[in-house]
Formats: C-alpha cells, sequence, structure tokens
C-alpha cells in the first residue's frame, strides 16, 4: 500500500442504560480416580458458554478448549514449590513445573455455544476470553469428590494430596466404627 492511509467510519448505538453485559459458563467434568496411585485423570468435560454471538466459530471453540486445558493445569500440575528460607522458586525450569501436555487432555472437550442474544450492542456480542478458564478447577475438583467421597480444597490436587486425604478418611471411618 505504500503510504496510503485507509480511513474508516463507523458507528455504533449508544449503550442502554440500566443494562448490563453478563458473561456465563458452566463445565461439566468426567474423571478417573486411581485409589492406589493417587493419579487423576480427565476423561471428558463439557464446557458450556454464553459469549453471545459467535462471530467466529471456531475461534471460540479453540478459545475454550484452551481455557480449559489451562485451568485443569492449575487444577491438577501446576504447582510453585519455593524454599522459604532463601525466598528461591525450586522448580523454576520446564522440566519440573508441570503443565498439561496432549496425553492428559480429555478424549472429549465439547464447547457448547448457550448464546443468549444481547442488545447492548448492535451485533449482540459479549466476550470469551478468561470465562473458559474460571470454572474448570472447581468442576475438576467437584468431580474428584465425586469419584473419592473426599473433599480437597488445596490445588493442585495432586496423587499425594489424594492418597492423604484418602488414607485420613479411612483411618477415621475406621476410628468411628470401633
Amino acid at each position: 500500500m505504500g503510504r496510503e492511509f485507509i480511513i474508516g467510519v463507523g458507528k455504533r448505538h449508544p449503550k442502554l442504560e440500566e443494562m448490563e453485559v453478563q458473561v456465563v459458563g458452566g463445565h461439566f467434568v468426567e474423571v478417573e480416580v486411581d485409589a492406589i496411585t493417587g493419579q487423576v485423570r480427565v476423561l471428558r468435560a463439557v464446557c458450556a458458554h454464553d459469549a453471545g454471538r459467535w462471530v467466529n466459530p471456531l475461534l471460540a471453540e479453540s478459545q475454550i478448549q484452551g481455557g480449559f486445558i489451562q485451568g485443569m493445569g492449575m487444577a491438577l500440575y501446576e504447582e510453585r514449590i519455593m524454599d522459604a528460607r532463601i525466598g528461591m522458586m525450586l522448580n523454576n525450569s520446564m522440566d519440573e513445573y508441570l503443565i498439561p501436555t496432549i496425553l492428559d487432555t480429555p478424549d472429549q472437550l465439547v464447547a457448547l455455544d448457550a448464546q443468549t442474544l444481547h442488545q447492548s450492542n448492535g451485533i449482540n456480542v459479549k466476550g470469551l476470553a478468561e470465562p473458559p478458564l474460571v470454572e474448570v478447577d472447581a468442576a475438576i475438583a467437584n468431580a474428584i469428590y465425586n469419584a473419592i467421597g473426599v473433599r480437597i480444597r488445596d490445588y493442585p490436587i495432586t496423587p499425594n494430596k489424594i492418597l492423604t486425604a484418602l488414607h485420613h478418611t479411612t483411618a477415621a471411618d475406621v476410628s468411628r466404627r470401633e
């Protein structure tokens, strides 16, 4: 184009008074927990999001799936290990700081458009950036609770935390029965 300028002029109707834009979503997760090793495998996930009209459906679906995988990492793998004496991070390389790989992703990861059109703008769109990340850890924690009957409230939910929780629950159950 050289030194040519492109100048565009656009209009949109003004924001409607007393109208808010709410972006909502819900995640549903099925997990498998190995009670011997404490390993968690996310088998399936369904992520429904209302982001208004999806202008680019493939991009919206990718955003939801990427947010889910990132949230899965936060829920199950990513742990910063610090040396409290000197304030130094001990797992400061990608070899030591675990994140999900393609082998960790669920076999089924479905993104659903729970669209409601929103009249606050001319093209009925909302946002879809961080919302797919927000619900993941709670959905995974609840699925683990449903699988093993013990609630773990500290992220990441590692195999050691699962085995410790199962051991303490079993010991408490035995002492109550005696």
